[in-house]
């Protein structure tokens, strides 16, 4: 296969990859039906699966430099939705408040439309995008120990690319938090993607 085809081919596995989140993202919803006993695990491993997809999608999109088209324009709102699905679906169990979770909910919308930038979103995100590793050290302590070794295996594997999102987070602040957290960051962020 030439150089040319594998790009073709691993754009069209990345955006494969992204629309599976979609449909990952549907599954944890219908797991809100069942009892937490039954399905907590499910969920995290389905969120385990999804930010998989994440990553790989990431990979091979930036491999193939190829443009992306919709799927990748649909990548962060498709992270969004399985994010805060699942903070939902916790909510519903009673793991915490659901009107806490529609309060935190409420804000972090209202906060987008008076500042809409990533740097908004991934500000409000993360707590929520942290619960599975939270209910998987809650409700069963070695799932915690992989979901974490997950996440550290992931830094490592691409610790580039995740200073290069830090690095974009920081970019959507307001100029004098920028500045001091580039100055903070600088010897981190310097090689990122």
């Amino acid at each position: 296969m030439s150089a040319d085809g594998r790009r073709r081919w691993a754009r069209r596995f990345a955006n494969t990859l992204t629309a599976m989140r979609g449909a990952i993202t549907l599954m944890i919803v219908l797991e809100a039906k069942r009892l937490p006993a039954e399905a907590v695990r499910r969920v995290i491993l389905l969120s385990l699966a999804g930010w998989t997809t994440d990553v790989l999608d990431g990979k091979l999109g930036r491999y193939s430099r190829l443009p992306g088209g919709i799927w990748a324009r649909l990548d962060l709102p498709l992270d969004m939705a399985m994010t805060w699905t699942i903070g939902w679906v916790f909510s519903v169990w009673g793991y915490y408040p659901q009107d806490v979770y529609l309060g935190y909910t409420l804000l972090a919308t209202v906060a987008t439309l008076f500042r809409p930038n990533r740097t908004t979103v991934m500000a409000f995100s993360a707590p929520v995008t942290a619960l599975p590793l939270w209910m998987s050290w809650r409700t069963d302590p070695r799932l915690g120990l992989a979901y974490l070794a997950w996440v550290l295996a992931v830094l490592y594997l691409d610790w580039r690319r995740f200073c290069g999102v830090v690095a974009s987070f920081i970019n959507g602040l307001p100029p004098r938090q920028r500045e001091y957290f580039l100055r903070l960051l600088h010897p981190w962020l310097k090689d990122a993607e």
